[in-house]
């Protein structure tokens, strides 16, 4: 169905009524003018339906130009398939089509998203678990050799830092967790200590030192 024919359908018009009333606004004549002086143009539309009338107009517009955007950056992906077509063409407000194409929107790109595309997740995962300082000195160069991302074991450990910092932003709370002088401190395991200053630095030690690091805080960079 066009936004024409919606038109005519929600409003009770007839075809002609619609293209009149659409073509007047589209040449910018106002809703008063319609109202009093196209009355054989629009069907005796008065000021409150003219009114009613623009607004579904305008709103059908957007949730169109919508449609074809969300349809357009699906198919980019390969991800189109017919039975989203549908859904997407079923679709009657922005709201159920910013639903279908939630699945598919490109995450928002963090230092942390990066580090992982790198492969720092299990290092990360490490940290966590409470594997000792030599052991994760260990796996940081290990990752840094087998990488050309990584510029040394110290890189390795900023960009675990960054998957830390950003998993545990996004949690509700987290045991071992203390705010203080405007920052948040957290004790991962035994052997790491994390802190996000209330400046937004980053700062990690392990070990007594044996590992160190200090990066920003995670940016949509």
């Amino acid at each position: 169905m066009t936004i024409n024919e919606q038109l005519a359908n929600e409003f009770q018009m007839n075809a002609k009524h619609v293209e009149n009333t659409v073509a007047l606004l589209d040449d910018g004549a106002t809703v008063p003018f319609i109202a009093r002086y196209r009355k054989d143009e629009t069907g005796a539309l008065d000021d409150q339906a003219v009114r009613a009338f623009a607004d579904r107009l305008s709103a059908l517009r957007k949730l169109e130009e919508r449609r074809a955007d969300v349809t357009r950056l699906i198919a980019e992906q390969g991800k189109l398939t017919d039975a989203l077509a549908e859904k997407i063409a079923a679709a009657e407000s922005l709201t159920a089509l910013d639903d279908l194409y939630r699945p598919y929107r490109p995450k928002r790109k963090t230092r942390a998203s990066t580090a992982a595309a790198r492969g720092l997740t299990p290092l990360a995962e490490a940290w966590t678990a409470g594997a000792s300082a030599a052991a994760l000195a260990e796996q940081a160069e290990s990752l840094a050799q087998a990488s050309d991302e990584l510029a040394d074991a110290e890189a390795a450990i900023a960009g675990a830092c960054d998957i830390l910092a950003e998993a545990l932003a996004g949690a509700g709370g987290h045991n071992g967790r203390d705010v203080t002088g405007g920052g948040v401190q957290v004790l991962l395991g035994d052997e790491f200590l994390h802190r996000v200053d209330g400046h937004g630095g980053v700062h990690a030690a392990a070990g007594a030192g044996v590992l160190t690091a200090a990066v920003a805080h995670p940016s949509a960079d």
